[in-house]
């Protein structure tokens, strides 16, 4: 009687997996293989600062991943097999490295810098930003010569899907969340072209953003590589912030105006964290402390609690808020703010977000920003000063 028991059991088991796979609970999938059970006993990477991805090693560069959706992939050398491990886990096998990228946002594209090599750089078929825009120098060239593709998609719009189908790519790259490509994702899906989803935006913190540079890295096999990079920030975060421990926090405000409206991050932020880290004192880090993204205020309401700050970081390039002039020309209350009396204001460089790699450089420009004794011979990266005057 007890064979015959621990038969059933053992059958009534496998009908339940076979019919999780089958009805594709992804959550519980992405769980199973974050804590280690997955059927075939691969072993988890740490990942360290976010959990909207996970990645499970088998050795010799195969790797089970689940990016920003719960979506499985089973990469594979070129020219090796495991379709066992492709049944187990139900995931949709990609060989590796990938030869031909469609990458529908430039940041996705920034965190490619840190692992990516000349030849690398031939990878990428299609881009969604116009060759004009582009402060990548591999990119902008490779789309001057007609090697990289504009597929359209250019200010958050959809890009020319039948464009993206011609370019026949091993892989589609978006972004979901709030404004996300979840109309690509979902045509992509009905092409039958591979789309992973990579969400380095929605991280609230500095180390989450760069940790999906990992995630990339594994497409690619260059895992090594892309651990030795985060390795590095790590301590140069570490350092920036030991740096301005003991010194004075000033106050700082960090907002953009657009239409008469106010558009500050939160408390629990992304900028909010940055701030912190750099030895700054946010003065909205108690505006819905527990959220990401940003809340919207009326300019009396900005007046009210940023008018005192020492330091304005206006959320945008020169390219749209070219001097303190304009700043001023915005709003009458906004001549009244002391950081712009004093002249205390910067803005993002143009090629801000095509630098996400930096993300921890812009922590020492804020450190620089906020503290005149500190990182005296460092030349400022992501930010730079508003002139007074255009």
């Amino acid at each position: 009687m007890k064979k015959i028991f621990n038969k059933k059991l053992i059958l009534s088991i496998l009908s339940i997996l076979c019919v999780l796979t089958l009805f594709g609970c992804t959550s519980k999938v992405k769980e199973e293989v974050k804590t280690g059970t997955d059927p075939l006993k691969g072993t988890n990477v740490e990942i360290s600062y976010t959990d909207a991805f996970s990645i499970v090693d088998y050795g010799n560069d195969i790797k089970l991943v689940t990016d920003g959706e719960n979506q499985k992939f089973l990469l594979v050398p070129e020219g090796e097999e495991t379709p066992e491990i492709a049944e187990a886990s139900g995931a949709e096998v990609i060989h590796t490295p990938l030869k031909n990228v469609v990458y529908c946002s430039s940041t996705q594209v920034s965190l490619l810098k840190p692992f990516f090599e000349e030849e690398d750089w031939n990878s990428i078929s299609g881009v969604t930003t116009k060759a004009e825009k582009w402060y990548i120098d591999e990119v902008k060239t490779g789309m001057e010569k007609g090697d990289i593709t504009f597929v359209g998609g250019d200010g958050m719009g959809e890009p020319d899907f039948e464009l993206i189908q011609s370019l026949n790519p091993d892989m589609v790259v978006v972004y979901t969340g709030e404004n996300g490509q979840q109309t690509t994702l979902a045509k992509m899906k009905e092409l039958g072209i591979p789309c992973m989803v990579v969400n380095d935006y929605t991280e609230n913190d500095d180390m989450g953003r760069l940790e999906w540079t990992r995630f990339l890295a594994t497409f690619y096999n260059k895992d090594k590589e892309a651990a030795q990079f985060m390795s590095e920030k790590e301590d140069m975060l570490k350092e920036i912030q030991a740096h301005v421990a003991d010194k004075p926090s000033p106050k700082v405000v960090w907002a953009s105006v657009y239409e008469g409206t106010v558009y500050v991050p939160n408390g629990g932020s992304y900028v909010a964290n940055q701030i912190e880290k750099a030895g700054g004192d946010y003065v909205f880090a108690d505006l819905n402390q527990d959220k990401g993204s940003s809340t919207q205020l009326t300019l009396e309401e900005f007046y009210e609690k940023a008018k005192d700050a020492d330091v304005f970081i206006y959320s945008t390039s020169n390219l749209y808020m070219p001097s303190i002039a304009d700043l001023k020309a915005v709003s009458p209350l906004l001549k009244d703010f002391k950081s712009i009396k004093d002249e205390n204001v910067y803005c993002f460089t143009p090629s801000y977000y095509m630098n996400l790699d930096k993300t921890v450089e812009g922590v020492k420009d804020l450190a620089k920003i906020f503290h005149e004794d500190v990182y005296t011979d460092w030349q400022l990266q992501m930010y730079e000063k508003l002139p007074v005057q255009k």
